[in-house]
């Protein structure tokens, strides 16, 4: 069963204690995202930006509407500030944990998977069949899907503004998420 991501991105102004939600966050599925956010599905192993903290307590009320909506569907909650999203350690590397088998004289790719019985083979015996193993090294800011790359260019719009705006401030732009199975 697949594992998708709900949320919202909110923000606030600086002198204001309440949150307001401003759009729903990407919801394309992907692992890899997932695992740099929160530890969810990290098949890359990465090194998550936070573990999941669960429901902040001043969350929008659509926010919190949106999290009864999914009852006992939704986990892993979390929240996560442009800041703590911006200091994160985008270039660091990781061993995608998926294994892609590969076509030894074309190069092509049959495809990713977190397993694959011809693990149990020895690089000699799959080398025969015409097939090799292997597992891509990728930084972080590599992995971020391009919906997604969009979308924190968004958040750091928000929080840092431009030159005929200020911005609401690195801590004042967060998005709320969830995960359901």
């Amino acid at each position: 069963m697949g594992c998708d991501i709900h949320g919202f991105l909110e923000y606030r102004y600086a002198n204001d204690k309440s949150w307001w939600d401003m759009c729903t966050i990407p919801d394309d599925r992907n692992y890899d995202l997932f695992g740099i956010l929160a530890g969810v599905r990290n098949y890359v192993n990465a090194t998550p930006i936070s573990k999941p903290k669960g429901i902040p307590e001043d969350a929008s009320y659509r926010v919190k509407d949106g999290i009864k909506d999914w009852g006992v569907d939704g986990h892993s909650h979390s929240w996560l500030t442009w800041k703590e999203i911006k200091e994160y350690n985008w270039a660091e590397k990781y061993q995608d944990g998926r294994v892609s088998t590969i076509v030894i004289n074309t190069g092509k790719e049959l495809g990713k998977a977190s397993y694959t019985s011809l693990q149990e083979e020895s690089a000699e015996e799959l080398a025969k069949r015409g097939i090799k193993l292997v597992y891509l090294e990728r930084t972080a800011k590599d992995l971020i899907p391009f919906e997604w790359k969009g979308f924190f260019d968004y958040m750091r719009y928000l929080a840092e503004g431009d030159e005929s705006t200020s911005g609401y401030g690195d801590e004042n732009v967060r998005i709320v998420f969830w995960f359901d199975n």
